[in-house]
């Protein structure tokens, strides 16, 4: 379940949870860019490094970023696997009546390698940063925007609400999975309409207690004096200075290398 929270924070003290999240948010924008723009070997490995040193450098356990890999493994691995077998090329070796080539499975490994470190990337903000934090630092970055009259501070708000209940969302299917499973419901067995009735009946309290959160939710936001289009300030003031500058750097020269070289 935790793999799948998005927005999850770990607390800690390194110096990737000190930066401003604005440098964050923009540095690892343009790393994940330079992921998919690097074609070659060399350009590959230098987005790989930046990547690996990064996720050392924020001290979080391994473990937090496996959780984060584990549910796209269903994408990840057929996907290259289609790449293996389908792409012609020369043949590397064989498994009985089936030939691998040797195009495919570069083709496969740059795909395994691109989309593992996206994935990493991504986590590597959202571990490192609060939810709050992520919201100031992206409306401080899209406030240009605010010009045109767009509410950015309410969708930012919207969008991290979001992420913070499909957490609540996956426990809250396996609780009422398993409780409808144990009297006796099936999705695999009977005819087509009893099998889309036992669906109802999964979804019904499902949208049911979500409602409920989204309620008790917004009478907590309201209580605390949430008040959508009037300015509000920050309790923690955003400040750039060396660090932040020198990863941004670090992101635009990646790009820029893997794009002209």
């Amino acid at each position: 379940m935790q793999g799948l929270s998005l927005s999850q924070y770990v607390p800690g003290e390194s110096w990737l949870h000190e930066l401003d999240p604005r440098s964050k948010i923009i540095s690892l924008l343009l790393i994940s860019v330079a992921v998919f723009a690097a074609r070659g070997t060399l350009e590959l490995a230098l987005v790989t490094l930046p990547a690996m040193l990064l996720i050392a450098g924020s001290q979080i356990s391994p473990v937090y970023f496996w959780a984060s890999l584990r549910p796209f493994l269903f994408l990840i691995i057929p996907t290259a696997l289609l790449q293996v077998l389908l792409i012609p090329g020369p043949v590397a070796f064989s498994i009985g009546s089936v030939s691998l080539s040797q195009n495919g499975l570069a083709a496969a490994g740059v795909f395994l390698l691109r989309l593992t470190l996206l994935i990493l990337v991504l986590r590597i903000l959202t571990l490192t940063t609060t939810p709050n934090a992520l919201i100031n630092g992206s409306e401080k970055i899209l406030s240009p925007l605010a010009i045109i009259g767009l509410p950015l501070f309410e969708i930012l708000t919207i969008m991290n609400l979001t992420l913070a209940f499909i957490p609540f969302f996956l426990e809250e299917g396996e609780r009422v999975w398993m409780a409808q499973t144990s009297r006796g419901l099936s999705l695999r067995e009977g005819p087509l309409k009893i099998r889309l009735e036992n669906l109802l009946a999964l979804l019904v309290p499902l949208w049911r207690g979500a409602f409920e959160r989204a309620a008790q939710l917004a009478e907590a936001m309201e209580a605390r004096g949430y008040s959508p289009g009037f300015p509000r300030t920050s309790l923690h003031q955003l400040r750039w200075g060396l660090p932040e500058s020198l990863l941004g750097l670090l992101g635009l020269a990646l790009l820029l290398f893997v794009t002209m070289h």
